[in-house]
């Protein structure tokens, strides 16, 4: 939702004489591969994390990425290390750069956690709007209920990126659903265009229809939702 680039400064293109390319399979339903299908993501000298991954300082309670610290990337079994960060001139982090610890003889460190990523070539642009509760507080007064609403209750980001499978493996149309990792689920809203043409005119909106955080049963025999692809 929050794009921030990584760089690798230290990795090789012998795998691919394209920036570095490696391709990796990626099951559909990563938490139920049985149902089959995959997609292609591809892992090169760049690519896209959420901030939220990142923090200048870090701590014992936090597990992502910081300045010297280790994190597994994901579905690609890559381990990087950030070595440097640039930053504008508020002091916020505009670009990490880091070492693939593959082409770092001896450095075994293992990371703590892996991070989801989009890869920065063919990285689609997309409009995402996040709900929350529409009142500040749960019971709300008839006379005053105007003065509750929550200003928060639709949030636009018209940031966010997505990997390019989302447009070269899924059929992308009005209403489809589709889950995005450690974020929730959400369906393609109705101001999307799509142009078979040109995909230069394409603009993707997704709306939020549940946060993985609600998303369990409340119970443990309570009916199972249905999982959809994840993005």
């Amino acid at each position: 939702l929050n794009p921030l680039k990584v760089t690798v400064r230290n990795k090789t293109n012998e795998a691919n004489a394209e920036n570095g390319c490696v391709n990796h399979n990626v099951p559909d339903f990563p938490f139920d591969p049985s149902r089959g299908g995959s997609h292609t993501v591809s892992y090169g000298n760049s690519f896209f994390i959420d901030r939220n991954d990142f923090r200048m300082v870090d701590s014992e309670d936090y597990y992502g990425l910081a300045p010297g610290k280790v994190v597994g990337i994901k579905y690609c079994n890559a381990r990087v290390r950030c070595v440097d960060v640039k930053v504008n001139e508020a002091g916020e982090p505009v670009e990490i750069i880091c070492d693939d610890l593959s082409f770092v003889p001896g450095d075994d460190a293992k990371p703590k956690v892996t991070i989801q990523w989009v890869p920065a070539a063919g990285a689609v642009p997309v409009e995402v709007r996040m709900y929350n509760h529409l009142f500040i507080n749960e019971e709300v007064d008839d006379d005053t209920w105007e003065q509750q609403l929550n200003p928060h209750s639709e949030i636009v980001v018209k940031t966010a990126l997505i990997d390019s499978s989302i447009v070269n493996h899924y059929k992308v149309e009005q209403g489809q659903h589709y889950q995005f990792e450690r974020i929730g689920f959400f369906v393609v809203d109705k101001d999307s265009v799509f142009d078979a043409s040109n995909s230069a005119n394409n603009k993707l909106v997704f709306n939020l229809t549940v946060a993985l955080k609600d998303s369990k049963p409340v119970a443990e025999n309570a009916a199972a939702t249905g999982a959809a692809a994840a993005a």
